[in-house]
């Protein structure tokens, strides 16, 4: 596989400045869909919920819109009570920016996360920074007559994306993601159906709105063999880019990104390589941060 596309994505890692757009993970919009929300407490910049709790441990996961952490007290945050205390505390602090980061006693641990996003043209065409390839392939499905696109609903998508070749355990976590956000904020989700007048449908793109952030979030994707001859995957991508400049929204995001030096046997290169063609920079977010408290004062 030709990585070398991957060496050529303009990286940056976002600064933060007053009024400047949140990171994906600490918009309400993204607290909304997490796993659990029984727990969840906003602050200012950022929220705070918990991701594991008995009475040998409580584990609780902060994000921050800046790089300051949550104010992290778990009595002010009314994630303990007398009734929940625990003998370990793990503290998880999730950075919005990496610049001029004070640790306020974290110790750094983990990956820094990387996004693919592209900033969509206020006017113009849309594709006008992707690649010459992922522009030919537009024409070709511009050209072709079999398949077109339109609004569908989740449910219609879900036999066809167990036959398509997306791992079994990653299809099952993008299913309950989607899946959450469903339940938190409908509106906000729009599923893009690519259907053949001969095969029916043959890729469909899930994509989640958020005003926070200006961005729409690539949440879901597939394709099947039958779209491979019309580009029905690159129709989908320049109607989702249509979409969100008519919304208003300033980014689209598709979500993780390799580095620009993958393993041989990394299994994201190939959908990573496939995003380099539509005009995306990584972002470098930063990774996790870490406090663990032994028997700590409750209040």
């Amino acid at each position: 596989m030709d990585t070398r596309r991957l060496k050529y994505v303009n990286d940056i890692s976002p600064l933060y400045q007053s009024g400047s757009l949140p990171p994906y993970d600490a918009t309400r919009w993204a607290s909304e869909a997490q796993m659990s929300v029984d727990d969840m407490v906003y602050r200012p910049n950022g929220f705070t919920t918990t991701v594991f709790r008995n009475p040998l441990f409580t584990w609780k996961r902060s994000f921050s819109t800046d790089n300051n952490p949550v104010p992290s007290s778990f009595a002010s945050a009314g994630l303990i009570t007398p009734s929940s205390r625990s003998l370990i505390f793990i503290d998880e602090w999730v950075p919005g920016f990496g610049n001029d980061i004070s640790k306020h006693g974290y110790s750094s641990f983990g990956a820094p996360r990387k996004h693919a996003i592209a900033e969509v043209p206020l006017e113009g065409l849309v594709e006008q920074n992707w690649s010459t390839n992922a522009r030919r392939h537009l024409k070709t499905f511009q050209k072709q007559t079999d398949v077109t696109i339109r609004l569908g609903t989740y449910d219609e998508i879900k036999l066809p994306y167990k036959l398509s070749s997306v791992p079994t355990n990653m299809r099952a976590s993008m299913c309950h993601l989607v899946d959450r956000h469903l339940q938190a904020h409908p509106e906000t989700v729009e599923v893009l159906v690519a259907e053949s007048k001969t095969h029916g449908i043959v890729a469909a793109f899930v994509a989640g709105n958020c005003t926070e952030a200006s961005s729409s979030f690539y949440l879901l994707g597939f394709y099947l063999s039958p779209a491979r001859e019309s580009q029905a995957m690159t129709g989908l991508i320049h109607h989702w880019f249509e979409r969100t400049r008519s919304s208003g929204l300033k980014l689209c995001n598709f979500g993780d990104i390799c580095g620009p030096n993958p393993l041989p046997l990394q299994s994201d290169r190939g959908y990573s390589i496939f995003k380099t063609h539509f005009g995306v920079r990584r972002i470098h977010y930063p990774g996790s941060h870490w406090k663990i408290k032994f028997s700590p004062p409750w209040f």
